[in-house]
């Protein structure tokens, strides 16, 4: 998991034909017209050394082709959601040392499987496109340049958030629900016509240089990309007028990659290089609080007028119960000019990012049996921020530090409105403040032993890290608790890939056992703020088994198993879950206790315990089976997976409302076509038994004991149909 902040970089590297990619959003259109996917399983300190502490995903984009190809798409998803998916690639020679690709996607979502009955409209509801034009010329017989330029945009105005615990919520009607949501506002500057929203654009622009030399080959890679978006978010996810977060981030890159690798086939086989990147982030958000409800409107002092009522009601004293005590401070200045009222809280990160790193890595055969490979890279790496949080005035950006004037509530013995409620102090940090240097050595090592051309087994060891960083969301006035150190990581792995049956079947065997140190986490305060900080040791270990079995001439099975035991060496200042700063605010008599102090008190100490998002046991079954001759000329193909996942957390506090329980999904997919290939026609199940899970829970902004998520699909069932040559 990378953690929920801005200034994170990804835990797991992404990598599009070999450049690293700095945010894991430019996913979606890099999944588009694709050769390869590879996925590397733990720590990569050494070829993909920027970050890839969890492992990476190398993806390759398909090239242009010396013959004139083309692929066209439309799919229809008519059952669970309403979505239109088109997609097409033209591929071929644009002259005699010249060949070009064009693909491109485009999708819309126009009826989703959440209903908002605030506003009579479905999420989510989307319309996003991309399109990559790739460009392959022979410079000479021995020297070859590709370039490609990528662009995306995608418009998702409709999230499907909804409510898992409602809390006191229910006393409004809120209700807990999979397909329903009842999330809302009329106070025109929290009103977005929606659940929420989220629209932005990606742009790589690269190019690759390849010259063969007599004793290997000389690569440059080159690229430049740019991403951002902006989020609006109803962040009381209710049909109430509380909160609203709106976000955006900026982000951009410059890398440049130089290598040497040696011809393959001897001996001794290597590559070396250096890589230089530097980047640049911005990141914004804008809370909006309306404290004060008019009209029909139910604001915060609303939600706190109703909870003392209900709890006076229920024999609580007054004097000591938290809804009572902050709605007593929001009214308590009424008709003086320190009056509470609405506001909102500007927090800004504006980062740069440089690094520059070496590597080798080489590969020696004793025997034709015995082979060991070992790599090494540095990596230097500056980090230089601007940070700040100030108030502002409701439904603006303009700053205004009444609101966070403390002195003036505090010569009354109270806080002001930007403590109080945004848990907030005035601050700009500089980058005298925020700046930080760090050096890294990454290795690795992997023996292998080949006791038959059809068994291969070894051992393996590397190290990782995740660079450290500041913190987006940083609301005190100390820097120090801006800034959070790298990540490290120490993996070992033994295992084995094995040919069966005269090559009817493989099967891999793999172990794993890896150490994590200064584990990066980002803690919500159950108001609007996180609070960042190195926090944990951990060790997972657990055994992964795959394998292909082509059991007859029409039927292939292929599965999984996966067995993950993580857990927590040392984390004893993990966020406090509700139940738990409940108990410790009855505990202190401090009602107005907060998730920060119940933190620091060691309420939650996760020590042997698991991570959010780590099922224990996974398992995937798939099966295919041709059916030639169907009809004369006219074959059938059909998939049936089953993936099976084990229960796991949605949160990271491990609170009981986020668990998901184990779950099997189960997807089928018919193909008819014609022997000859150049059309089919497909009927494509996703989670055929509509099993009911989710993906995301967290604490409701503001509100103790509610919760909202993010249900994952229902069933959907689509027809597919392409043409290609």
């Amino acid at each position: 998991g990378t953690g929920l902040n801005d200034g994170f970089e990804p835990s797991v590297g992404l990598y599009v034909d070999n450049i690293y990619m700095g945010r894991q959003s430019y996913l979606n259109d890099a999944l588009m017209d694709i050769e390869m996917v590879e996925l590397l399983r733990g720590p990569q300190g050494t070829l993909f050394g920027k970050n890839t502490i969890g492992g990476a995903v190398s993806i390759t984009s398909a090239k242009p082709t010396d013959d004139f190809q083309y692929n066209l798409g439309a799919e229809y998803t008519f059952d669970g959601v309403k979505q239109y998916d088109l997609t097409g690639i033209v591929s071929g020679p644009l002259g005699e040392k010249v060949r070009g690709r064009l693909a491109g996607i485009s999708r819309t979502i126009d009826e989703g499987y959440v209903d908002n009955l605030y506003y009579g409209i479905t999420a989510p509801e989307l319309e996003e496109y991309a399109i990559r034009g790739t460009l392959e010329f022979d410079i000479t017989d021995r020297t070859t340049l590709t370039t490609r330029v990528d662009y995306g945009d995608f418009d998702l105005s409709s999230q499907p958030f909804s409510v898992i615990e409602p809390g006191p919520l229910a006393a409004f009607g809120v209700v807990s629900s999979y397909n329903q949501t009842q999330i809302g506002s009329q106070n025109p500057a929290l009103d977005m016509g929606s659940a929420g929203t989220l629209t932005g654009e990606t742009m790589e622009v690269a190019a690759t240089l390849e010259h063969e030399l007599d004793t290997g080959v000389f690569t440059a890679i080159a690229a430049y990309s740019e991403y951002d978006f902006q989020r609006l978010c109803d962040c009381d996810f209710s049909l109430l007028d509380l909160v609203r977060f709106d976000d955006s981030e900026d982000f951009s890159q410059t890398s440049l990659e130089l290598r040497y690798t040696s011809d393959l086939g001897g001996k001794f086989e290597y590559i070396a290089g250096a890589y230089f990147q530097t980047s640049e982030l911005l990141a914004d958000g804008l809370t909006q609080f309306n404290v004060r409800g008019t009209g029909t409107e139910a604001a915060v002092d609303t939600l706190l007028n109703a909870g003392c009522q209900a709890a006076v009601a229920a024999g609580a004293d007054a004097a000591g119960n938290r809804s009572c005590i902050l709605y007593g401070l929001i009214s308590g200045f009424d008709g003086t000019a320190l009056a509470y009222t609405d506001f909102g809280q500007l927090a800004t990160l504006d980062q740069t990012d440089d690094l520059w790193a070496v590597f080798a890595q080489g590969t020696y055969d004793f025997t034709d049996q015995w082979a060991l490979t070992v790599g090494l890279r540095y990596s230097d790496q500056e980090k230089k921020a601007k940070q700040s949080v100030f108030p502002v005035d409701f439904g603006t950006r303009t700053r205004n530090d009444f609101f966070g004037n403390d002195a003036a509530w505090g010569a009354f013995g109270a806080p002001s409105p930007f403590f109080g409620l945004a848990e907030a102090q005035i601050h700009e940090f500089t980058e005298d403040d925020l700046n930080r240097s760090e050096g890294s050595f990454t290795w690795s090592a992997n023996l292998q032993y080949k006791p038959t051309p059809d068994a291969m087994v070894y051992a393996s060891a590397a190290t990782g890290f995740k660079a450290g960083g500041f913190n987006s969301f940083a609301f005190s006035t100390d820097p120090d608790e801006a800034e959070y150190e790298e990540e490290k990581a120490t993996g070992f792995e033994v295992g084995g890939k094995f040919t069966l049956l005269d090559g009817a079947a493989e099967l891999n065997v793999a172990a794993f056992h890896t150490e994590f140190d200064d584990i990066q986490t980002a803690l919500f305060t159950g108001s609007t703020s996180f609070i960042v900080q190195n926090a944990a040791k951990a060790t997972s270990k657990g055994l992964e088994i795959d394998g292909r079995w082509a059991a007859t001439d029409t039927l292939t099975v292929n599965g999984s198993l996966g067995y993950v035991d993580f857990s927590f060496d040392e984390f004893p200042n993990a966020g406090c879950t509700v139940a738990q700063l409940l108990q410790f605010r009855q505990d202190t008599s401090n009602p107005l206790a907060t998730v920060q102090t119940c933190s620091q008190a060691e309420i939650n100490d996760l020590a042997g315990r698991p991570s959010e998002h780590t099922p224990e046991w996974s398992a995937v079954l798939g099966l295919q089976h041709d059916w030639n001759d169907i009809l004369p000329g006219y074959n059938l193909t059909s998939y049936l997976d089953v993936a099976y996942q084990g229960e796991q957390y949605r949160q990271a506090d491990l609170d009981p409302i986020s668990l998901q329980g184990a779950f099997t999904k189960v997807n089928l997919t018919a193909i008819f076509a014609p022997e000859s290939g150049n059309w089919d026609l497909a009927l494509i199940g996703k989670n055929i038994f509509d099993e009911e899970t989710f993906s995301y829970a967290n604490d409701t902004p503001l509100v103790d004991t509610a919760f909202q998520f993010i249900p994952d699909r229902p069933r959907t069932i689509a027809v597919r149909f392409r043409l290609k040559n």
